[in-house]
């Protein structure tokens, strides 16, 4: 389980998770430290949890990330986003590929992809970068990332 706050919206949080099984998950929300949360949470919100069920992609989710270095400043990136109706195929091809380059290079600890279960125009991101820099000043000068980048631009749905 990891806890993320937005960088530039303190107040909006991510919990990642993952779990062994269906047992696992009923064992954790029987403990006294999970009913003490949800109560907590229930009364602190501004707006009620949306969760979100991943579902795995190609390459599957690694799980495992590479060991961190000492001098590692880890970087992590969540990244959940819409996109159009006839792009779900496509972008899932794009990302098998991306990954599998993206993951070999030395900056990156550990990047997977999910599906959202339910939902053929929803995925969610999860990176673990060394730095900031392993992932803007060479992981996005990559020319399979500006291939991707540019199929996300035509893709994501403009909430703007």
């Amino acid at each position: 389980m990891r806890v993320l706050a937005d960088n530039n919206h303190p107040n909006l949080i991510f919990c990642y998770e993952r779990w062994k099984d269906q047992e696992a998950i009923d064992y954790h929300r029987e403990q006294p430290y999970t009913t003490k949360i949800c109560k907590l949470v229930n009364t602190v919100l501004q707006s009620s949890v949306e969760i979100l069920n991943l579902g795995e992609t190609r390459p599957e989710p690694d799980h495992y990330s590479k060991p961190v270095n000492l001098d590692d400043d880890i970087f992590t990136v969540f990244s959940i986003f819409k996109i159009k109706k006839d792009y779900h195929k496509r972008l899932l091809k794009q990302f098998e590929k991306h990954i599998a380059h993206t993951r070999r290079e030395d900056g990156c600890i550990l990047f997977d992809l999910y599906t959202v279960d339910g939902t053929d125009d929803t995925l969610a991101a999860y990176e673990h970068w060394r730095n900031a820099s392993a992932l803007w000043d060479i992981h996005s000068k990559q020319p399979y990332t500006v291939e991707t980048d540019a199929l996300i631009k035509e893709a994501v749905i403009d909430h703007s």
